[in-house]
């Protein structure tokens, strides 16, 4: 983890860790993901249908959270077609 986070600074590396929001947050590695865009959308689809299906404890909050943070410029990375699977391009 060390590597992924080494330039994060401040909340996204705070307890409790939480990979998705560390990832999309402006001060964590989100500067150093190419596909931020596309990688936004597929969390952001993630979180939504895990809420619908669950109504897990904590999800409507992190959903509310992670929607809060920037939204990226287009990068030019599709998104998947079946939204199963998106990988990190680290600049």
């Amino acid at each position: 983890m060390g590597v992924f986070l080494d330039d994060a600074v401040g909340e996204p590396t705070r307890p409790p860790f939480n990979v998705l929001e560390a990832t999309l947050h402006p001060d964590g590695p989100s500067r150093r993901i190419r596909n931020l865009a596309q990688w936004r959308a597929h969390v952001l689809r993630r979180v939504r249908r895990q809420l619908e299906r669950t109504s897990a404890a904590g999800l409507a909050e992190l959903l509310v959270e992670l929607e809060s943070y920037p939204v990226p410029e287009g990068d030019g990375f599709e998104p998947s077609p079946d939204g199963t699977a998106a990988a990190w391009w680290f600049r």
